[in-house]
Formats: structure tokens, sequence, C-alpha cells
């Protein structure tokens, strides 16, 4: 095998691209803004792939391996590479899909000419498809995707150590503060009782905080780490959030009605609770005294809705149209600087479903939230709603 590094110093310094189009030969083409691999392809194939790698990529070179194993065990350039495997097996193009350039960031954009396995962000082509023109679209369209992958695992890192300094780094501190809090508390009630309002300030501006770090770390986590939709006893869900606010509803006096049963969801446990949290605490925040809360749910062909209802004053008709805030949008000016309902918009939407409002028709407010039916699962008796 030529020694390409040797042959072209600067190569790592270029923006890289690799096809792979078969497993006996492997030719690679560099250029001064790319470079490309080649695999197994006969000298017609090879032509063509040449002259449209070069109107791409202007001044390519090209230089040979023979196996994939080769090409992994190949130093990765600074840039983005494009691998493209003819008829491989499923292994290598798993293989390749996975492989991280020193950074852990994906290494290459991949195409393949034949039957390969459906992964979202591999080209495929089939054999009879196989033209100059073709290939120039191509080549284009899997960088550009490339890119945008690339972009999408950096953010997620970037997420992922965001979430993690918020929940450990930001709450320690806070933790702190909270107990010197209530021990000052304890302190001032005793010596000097008219000064008790202001650790009470204290304690709540602390409160408000550890709540705020921990709607933002979840999201963050969450959207950083998508978890896998599991079958989940909603039942079992609106449940645990009852039971989280129930200091709150004794201390509102309010009454909360439920259907006899809840459907099993297609979801992530965890969310659906935050999910009806928010809901339902909004519900108490902004609902007078004794306030009325109707939880509920029916379900169509397509998805099972589910709402919190309330005999509240409404919501006034200047801000429904922002109520869910979109979560990437509350940096604009006019967006609402409450978190709670740009939160269970995002986590909804994170297990394939959607939000709304409408007026309560008796007075009051509607919150719904809608989820995918399983199609693995028949479709329950609506009977069972209210």
């Amino acid at each position: 095998m030529p020694d390409y590094k040797d042959a072209l110093p600067g190569w790592q310094n270029c923006f890289g691209l690799v096809f792979l189009f078969g497993i006996n030969n492997v030719t690679l083409i560099f250029m001064k803004a790319a470079a490309c691999l080649l695999v197994g392809l006969d000298v017609r194939s090879s032509a063509i792939a040449r002259d449209a790698a070069r109107l791409v990529f202007p001044k390519s070179v090209v230089t040979t391996f023979n196996t994939l194993e080769e090409a992994l065990k190949c130093e990765p350039g600074s840039g983005f590479e494009l691998l493209v495997l003819a008829n491989p097996g499923d292994t290598d193009v798993f293989r390749a899909f996975e492989a991280t350039d020193p950074s852990g960031l994906p290494r290459w954009a991949i195409v393949v000419l034949g039957a390969a396995p459906a992964i979202e962000g591999v080209e495929t082509l089939s054999p009879p498809e196989w033209n100059e023109q073709l290939l120039v679209r191509v080549f284009r369209a899997v960088v550009a995707q490339h890119r945008l992958r690339r972009e999408n695992e950096r953010i997620r890192g970037d997420l992922r150590t965001i979430a993690h300094r918020i929940s450990h780094d930001l709450r320690t501190p806070l933790g702190g503060i909270l107990t010197a809090g209530e021990a000052l508390k304890e302190m001032v009630s005793e010596q000097n009782p008219s000064s008790v309002e202001l650790v009470k300030s204290l304690l709540e501006s602390a409160d408000e905080m550890d709540k705020l770090i921990s709607r933002v770390s979840l999201l963050t986590g969450v959207s950083a780490n998508p978890v896998s939709k599991r079958p989940v006893a909603m039942e079992e869900v609106v449940w645990a959030a009852l039971q989280r606010l129930d200091r709150t509803i004794l201390k509102k006096e309010a009454l909360v009605t439920q259907p006899a049963s809840w459907p099993e969801v297609m979801g992530v446990s965890s969310l659906l609770e935050t999910i009806w949290w928010n809901l339902i605490a909004n519900a108490l925040q902004h609902g007078t005294k004794k306030v009325r809360l109707e939880l509920g749910w029916s379900q169509n062909e397509r998805e099972f809705l589910f709402w919190v209802c309330d005999n509240g004053d409404g919501v006034p008709p200047r801000i429904i149209s922002n109520l869910f805030q979109p979560f990437h949008s509350l940096h604009c000016t006019n967006a609402r600087k409450g978190l709670g309902l740009s939160i269970v918009q995002r986590l909804v939407e994170l297990q394939g479903g959607y939000c709304r409002y409408e007026p309560n028709p008796q007075g009051g407010s509607c919150f719904y939230f809608a989820l995918p039916c399983s199609e693995s699962r028949a479709v329950l008796d609506k009977s069972k709603s209210l």
C-alpha cells in the first residue's frame, strides 16, 4: 500500500472524503479540498467516480487500499470523510457507520453501491443508477448530511456537559444555601421574629432556583440522550404526579377528578410524570382556592388524547398563541418567561406527540397533550374514557 501520508504531508489539514466501493480493492482520491477512497471498482466505474469527485472537489488524487479493515486502521484526517461501500456485508456498513475520529465524532459519511441496511444518513445506489451526474449530487448530499450529523453529535455532547454541570455543580452550593437558610430561620425566629419574613424570602428564592435547575437539567439531559419508549401504565404515572403535588392540592383545597381507568401507552415514564406534574401544577398555581381539576383521556385510531381542565379564570386571549413557546425560542424578546409549558411541549414532542390549549366551555382552561397509539396494540374501547 502506498504511503500517502509521506506523499502528501499536508493531507491531514484538508477536508477528508472517503469513498468505499467493494472489498477487493480500495482506491483513495486526495484533493486539495478532499480525500476520497474508492474500493473494488472496475476501470469504467473508477473513471466515473474520479470525474464526479473532481467536479465536486477539484484536484483530487487517487490511491489504493485492499480492504475496509485497512481503511479503518488508516489515521483519520482532520476533516470530513465519506465512505461508499459496494455490495458490503451488513457488518461492514455498521462498522463504518460507527467509526469515529479522534474527537469522538462520526468519521465517515457513507454511500453504498448495492444493498445495505436501512440506516439514516447512509445513501444507497443500485448499480444501474451509477453515472457521473448522479454521483455529483450524491457526493454533495452525503457530505452535507455528514456535516449535520457531526454538528448534531457535537451539540448533544454540549448538552450532556451542560446537564451534568447544572445538575451537580449548581445543586451542591444551592444545597448549602438552603441548609444555611433553614438554620438562619430557626435562629431569627428565636432572637428577632420580625425578620423571619426576610429569611422566608431567601428560602423561597432558593427553592425556585432548585426547581429551575431540575427542569433545565432534565430537558438538556433527555435532549442529549433520548430514551427509548416502552409500555407505560398511565394510571401509575398520574398517581405519582398527584402524590408529588399532594401538599399543594390540600393547601388549595382543590378537587381533582379522574376516570376510573387509564390506558397503557408507549412512552417514557419519567417524562410523562413530569408532563402531568407541570400541567396539574400550572392549573393549581393559576386557579382560585377550591379549584376543580378534571383529568381525562380519549382515543381514536391514531392517538391518545390526555387533558387537564380547570374552572379558573382561563387564559387571556393575547397570550394564547405563545402558551407553548418552543423551548429553542425562549431567547426571543417576546417569549414568555415561564418554562413549564415549554418543557411540557418539548417532552411531548420527544415522544412523538403534540400539545394544545382550548378554553373550557364551562369556564376555565383545558390543556391537552397527544401521544401516538402503539401499532402493536389493538385500539382500546372508548367507553373506558370519560
